[in-house]
């Protein structure tokens, strides 16, 4: 089962500051589903210095580079935040071929892909995780040495828990679609990790968060 409106989601991404207004309606999504204002964690008046700063101790020429088959490229640089990226772009750029989006902490940037490959493209799911990581506590304490790979499967099993609660709050249908979605872009990502953080809180019966785990029942 896949969400039936991608399509209309998406729009025509060509359009100036359609892909920054998606981005917007994740980050106020978030803040509506827990009440609380959602913040990134590199502020967006920030990121040009910190890219800078990056880019002047970063002894990869390429850190700063998003490459693509003919040789050339786009920088990251300034305040933009997202880069959809083709399959040629994903590969070469070694992003993890499994995935349909990434997080990168030292810049900032969350890369979305855009497959041929059905089942292979970002959506809404998509962007409303990779935005929760980058507005939780690790896109603040990420400099520590070691933190990210060290708590990688804490980080994505509580991010995509709380994915899941956000679409349940605000996006029933991709709710519904992520719930029984085997594979492909509206499927659980990181299942086995997702899991631990479903099945140890859904006894609380009384809460809002305690009825969308109940929905699981725990059986991820």
């Amino acid at each position: 089962m896949e969400c039936k409106q991608r399509d209309e989601y998406l729009g025509d991404l060509q359009t100036s500051g359609r892909l920054d207004a998606l981005g917007k309606q994740a980050l106020d999504d978030i803040s509506a589903s827990f009440q609380r204002r959602a913040s990134y964690g590199i502020a967006t008046d920030q990121l040009a210095g910190v890219r800078l700063q990056v880019g002047t101790q970063e002894p990869n020429p390429y850190y700063l580079f998003i490459r693509n088959p003919s040789g050339g490229g786009r920088y990251i640089a300034g305040s933009t935040r997202f880069y959809i990226l083709n399959d040629d772009e994903w590969l070469l750029n070694n992003l993890n071929n499994s995935w349909v989006g990434a997080y990168n902490n030292n810049v900032a940037v969350i890369s979305l892909r855009s497959s041929k490959i059905p089942g292979y493209s970002w959506c809404k799911n998509t962007l409303i995780h990779e935005t929760l990581h980058s507005t939780s506590l690790y896109s603040r304490i990420y400099t520590i040495p070691g933190i990210i790979d060290l708590h990688r499967d804490l980080n994505e099993g509580i991010t995509e828990c709380l994915n899941g609660y956000v679409m349940f709050k605000r996006h029933q249908e991709c709710y519904n679609a992520w719930r029984q979605s085997v594979r492909g872009r509206c499927a659980i990502a990181y299942k086995s990790s997702t899991k631990l953080f479903f099945c140890p809180v859904s006894s609380h019966r009384n809460s809002t968060v305690g009825q969308f785990l109940l929905l699981r029942q725990c059986g991820i």
